[in-house]
């Protein structure tokens, strides 16, 4: 008799223990699904972040285009209607081209020198301070190859630290102002991150990276004096870049 209640009590032991063991591994379980496989279900759906994006945002004085890449962020301000292309602006009659936009360049061009630092004077320069951005100055210039006769300009954003450019005058050799690679400008030391800021002219011009050989003067002048190369110069001088 002693012996049955005996067993009787070994059993029950047996049964609350395994009862105990199945509710820990129930609740071991259930901690292990709530915070490793539904993470991993929910990280599946997120929407991967670009490392480059553009934004628009409405303005009394237009549009304000915010971009950011590699921790800079590029802003500035263009009249509602002008025309967003892949690497800026176009004005709305399809003649001025701006070029505004931070990048990676994939090479370099090369640089001014020999005879062209005789032979090739400027006809006119300018430049303005860019305000809201102390890395870069607005600049255009215009000079003559005096082999070809040819005229060429340039219209856009170059390095603030080129101090040759503020001090040109006409009749001092092109190299002064001119840029193997116009409207970069290099935002970092190992040179991988650039804002790239530049205004061509649809007429002016044989494609996107070359001008005419032909041009004279007044048509660059002209070119120079129309209304949206003047807004195109605002847009340029509107420019922010900070670094996050």
């Amino acid at each position: 008799m002693k012996s049955r209640i005996s067993q009787q009590g070994s059993t029950a032991h047996i049964v609350i223990v395994v009862v105990l063991v199945v509710a820990l591994l129930g609740a071991l379980g259930f901690i292990f699904w709530q915070n490793f496989i539904k993470q991993e279900d929910t990280s599946q759906v997120q929407t991967p972040q670009s490392s480059e994006t553009v934004q628009d945002e409405p303005t009394e004085d237009g549009e304000t285009v915010s971009q950011t890449l590699d921790g800079y962020t590029l802003t500035y301000t263009h009249p509602a209607d002008w025309k967003k292309t892949s690497e800026g602006l176009i004005s709305p009659d399809s003649e001025v081209n701006l070029e505004l936009v931070l990048s990676n360049p994939q090479g370099l061009g090369g640089t001014c020198g020999g005879d062209d630092a005789v032979t090739d004077p400027l006809v006119q320069t300018s430049w303005e301070a860019v305000p809201q951005y102390s890395g870069a100055i607005f600049s255009s210039y215009v000079y003559k190859d005096t082999t070809s006769g040819a005229n060429y300009y340039s219209m856009g954003l170059q390095p603030s630290g080129r101090e040759e450019i503020k001090r040109a005058q006409p009749g001092d050799s092109a190299c002064l102002v001119y840029s193997s690679i116009p409207g970069f400008i290099f935002l970092n030391s190992d040179m991988s991150t650039v804002l790239r800021g530049q205004v061509s002219f649809t007429s002016l011009r044989i494609d996107a990276y070359r001008s005419r050989s032909d041009l004279s003067l007044q048509e660059i002048e002209s070119a120079f004096d129309s209304e949206y190369a003047k807004q195109a110069k605002q847009i340029l001088l509107s420019v922010q870049v900070k670094k996050q």
